[in-house]
């Protein structure tokens, strides 16, 4: 049997269903934010640049807002 784990409301999905299609749904913004923070925070580390933090800050709390539901 095949069991849905991920469903949209409209679609009559349970909250877990629905916080679970937002989550696939943001997969790829997530991975690439992740990536991109490694990346500022390793060059902000070697230069000591303070604004490289900050952009890996705010790309940070824009993929955790999206895989929260926003849009």
């Amino acid at each position: 049997n095949i069991l849905p784990v991920a469903m949209w409301p409209t679609h009559g999905g349970t909250p877990e269903q629905c916080a679970n299609a937002r989550l696939i749904a943001a997969a790829p913004d997530l991975l690439a934010a992740l990536i991109g923070i490694e990346e500022r925070l390793t060059a902000a580390v070697r230069t000591g640049d303070s604004t490289r933090i900050v952009r890996a800050l705010e790309v940070t709390r824009a993929a955790i807002s999206r895989a929260r539901g926003a849009k």
